[in-house]
């Protein structure tokens, strides 16, 4: 999914996105380590267009996202819809590239705004950031979870469970009555 810029400025663009996650490489990664599994396609439309010098990106992408409940460890299937507003600006030589050895300072504008060269946009990794900075930090499969007993492991949503409640160190129940302030 490439936009080409000289396009743009006649008129706004609409791209439907209907991409394998296996192209966006940071959702790959992530459920490489783990973390979380993107599912199917990333799919959604978006609008490019110009402002002045500027290139906007407006839309939404949706992905379906496999992970673990946050206290009983059970695998979630969820949706996730996110908006995403980008803009991006070009620059003669991209960041890094340049072979003088001398600091570059970036304006508050140049952070903000996403460098490209060249005449085509990939947003692809703009998008992939998106999602993932969506993702919520902690999962519940239901709000009234009671996760994992301490001492079998068993789940106590679907089991109940006779294990005795582990005994902490004495030395450390002084701590429960300890009053600060």
């Amino acid at each position: 999914m490439h936009i080409r810029v000289n396009n743009l400025h006649v008129r706004p663009l609409n791209v439907e996105i209907s991409e394998p996650v296996e192209s966006f490489p940071a959702l790959v990664a992530m459920a490489e380590q783990g973390a979380v599994i993107f599912t199917g396609e990333v799919t959604g439309s978006l609008t490019a267009g110009m402002a002045g010098d500027l290139v906007r990106l407006e839309g939404r992408v949706t992905v379906t996202v496999v992970m673990s409940c946050g206290r009983c460890l059970c695998e979630l299937r969820r949706s996730l819809d996110v908006p995403f507003h980008l803009c991006y600006h070009q620059v003669d030589v991209p960041l890094g590239a340049s072979d003088d050895a001398e600091e570059i300072e970036l304006t508050l504008r140049d952070m903000e705004l996403t460098p490209f060269t060249g005449d085509e946009i990939d947003p692809k990794p703009e998008i992939a950031q998106e999602l993932i900075m969506a993702l919520p930090q902690a999962v519940l499969c239901q709000e009234e979870c009671a996760g994992l007993c301490p001492v079998c492991g068993g789940n106590l949503n679907t089991q109940a469970c006779e294990c005795a409640k582990p005994v902490f160190h004495e030395g450390l129940a002084r701590l429960k009555d300890l009053k600060i302030g």
